[in-house]
């Protein structure tokens, strides 16, 4: 037989991930990294590219250089890292959505409920808190993830097993993790919240 008579036919297969029915919302309050420094409405990606050209707020008459520093420093972000993290583990959701929500004022909560509101019944399913300032911003979420109408979950990190209770300054209010069926705190004390958690479940 000739070699011109032998026919190879090679598929490449890339991992893409799982059409997911739910996906993940991950949100920053108030960051204080500079790559977070652009406000960004609910948004909906597949792609870290995605994600890397919508922190990096490219202008048209950056040069290349100045295109690829951009894309550097948003790499350096929790909101980058952690969505890097997810596309790591094995059947990760192939669709994630992110809101970074920046000079949220005295009331941060009330300004997470106006932002959150429009997109409730979008398919995302587990609300990740990549920030924790006001700390007081994490049981104030629970509570309400807890009593809205729609199926979401509520994912915060914490490096103390002390947030299971948290009384508020003002008012008094006593909130309970235990009372909570909707609220997942991870606790780890070296890591922060994507390196030990599967968002896609």
């Amino acid at each position: 037989m000739a070699l011109s008579d032998v026919n190879v036919k090679v598929n490449l297969i890339t991992r893409t991930g799982l059409e997911p029915v739910w996906f993940p919302l991950f949100i920053a309050v108030n960051s204080s990294q500079p790559a977070m420094s652009k406000a960004i409405p609910y948004t909906e990606c597949s792609t870290l590219q995605e994600l890397a050209s919508l922190l990096a707020d490219y202008k048209d008459s950056d040069s290349r250089k100045e295109r690829k520093e951009k894309e550097e420093k948003v790499k350096e972000t929790s909101l980058y890292r952690a969505i890097e993290v997810m596309f790591l583990q094995d059947g990760h959701p192939n669709k994630f959505a992110v809101l970074n929500i920046k000079d949220a004022g005295e009331n941060a909560f009330a300004k997470v409920k106006e932002e959150l509101a429009p997109y409730l019944d979008r398919n995302w399913r587990q609300l990740v808190l990549l920030t924790s300032y006001p700390e007081s911003l994490n049981y104030q979420l629970a509570e309400y993830i807890e009593n809205i109408e729609q199926r979401k979950m509520f994912y915060f990190g914490c490096s103390s097993t002390d947030y299971a209770v948290f009384s508020e300054t003002e008012g008094g209010k006593i909130y309970n993790l235990n009372d909570y069926t909707r609220t997942v705190a991870v606790y780890h004390p070296h890591a922060t919240l994507p390196d030990v958690i599967q968002l896609q479940r």
